[in-house]
């Protein structure tokens, strides 16, 4: 996302916003708020609050558009494909997580 294009980054904060609030993670919307009065304003995010990549992460990882497609969904306990699987679990939500497997960085996403 190009740091310019402001309208596209609060549009894409209040579809975060509008997840997380649906998921009743209401300390994550006050981070996102802190995050929009930022962009808003013109500044840039001071080190500590979230900045443009880690709300496109939370857009991936809650499958807001355009990144609903962004990893991609298998069934709960997968283990990865690769000759030497280490999986593990890089974040969690309601409703579902993130995993990882640290022997060839394959992502995808855990839901229900």
């Amino acid at each position: 996302m190009l740091a310019e294009d402001v309208g596209a980054r609060l549009a894409l904060a209040k579809r975060v916003g509008l997840a997380l609030r649906r998921l009743g993670m209401l300390k994550h919307v006050e981070h996102l708020r802190r995050y929009y009065m930022t962009v808003r304003a013109g500044r840039t995010p001071t080190r500590g609050e979230w900045d443009d990549d880690h709300v496109v992460e939370l857009a991936k990882i809650l499958r807001v558009p355009p990144y609903e497609g962004a990893y991609p969904v298998r069934p709960r306990m997968t283990k990865c494909a690769c000759p030497s699987p280490k999986t593990y679990t890089s974040a969690v939500w309601p409703g579902g997580c993130k995993s990882t497997c640290s022997n060839c960085h394959d992502v995808w996403l855990e839901l229900g």
